[in-house]
């Protein structure tokens, strides 16, 4: 299954998708979080985890963990729809290489057009929920993104903010 309809919407769950999204959005400029991309490397591993992406931009590395959300509830995109011990490994990780000199971000797909903000999911995974401020609060870099999905076709919508 690549869709499902959620409130009248296509919604795309097919998680096999989302290392190719990420990549092509940190790969355009017009559409990037990141600035100045000399590199992209997939699959690295840091500590005991393999991150998604390491990112060379200028003389800096930027360690990026993707994260697809398909969960909304009053406009607010949640993470994670389940509890997820891998997902809180790899935000430990982030924390790490910022602590390490490096940089970190985790990038939100987010796949519901009626989403306004996003936030973790407090009521699902609270230890996730912890940790995901706590990285933040180190200055690992938050970049929910939504996307519509019509026809077959991903659409980049735009950046959402953080609902708090």
């Amino acid at each position: 299954m690549v869709a499902g309809k959620a409130d009248k919407k296509w919604i795309l769950i097919n998680s096999i998708y989302h290392k190719q999204i990420a990549e092509l959005v940190i790969e355009n400029g017009n559409i990037s979080p990141l600035d100045n991309v000399d590199s992209i490397t997939p699959e690295q591993k840091f500590g005991k985890s393999r991150l998604d992406f390491l990112v060379k931009q200028n003389d800096s590395l930027t360690w990026i963990e993707i994260k697809g959300c398909t969960l909304q509830n009053n406009g607010k995109a949640l993470f994670p729809d389940a509890p997820t011990s891998r997902g809180r490994k790899h935000v430990n990780e982030l924390i790490k290489a910022v602590e390490n000199g490096y940089s970190g971000a985790i990038i939100i797909l987010v796949f519901r057009p009626d989403a306004e903000c996003f936030t973790a999911n407090m009521r699902i995974d609270p230890e996730f929920y912890k940790i995901y401020k706590y990285a933040i609060e180190k200055g690992v870099k938050v970049y929910p993104l939504l996307f519509s999905y019509e026809n077959g076709f991903i659409n980049y919508e735009k950046q959402l903010s953080l609902c708090d």
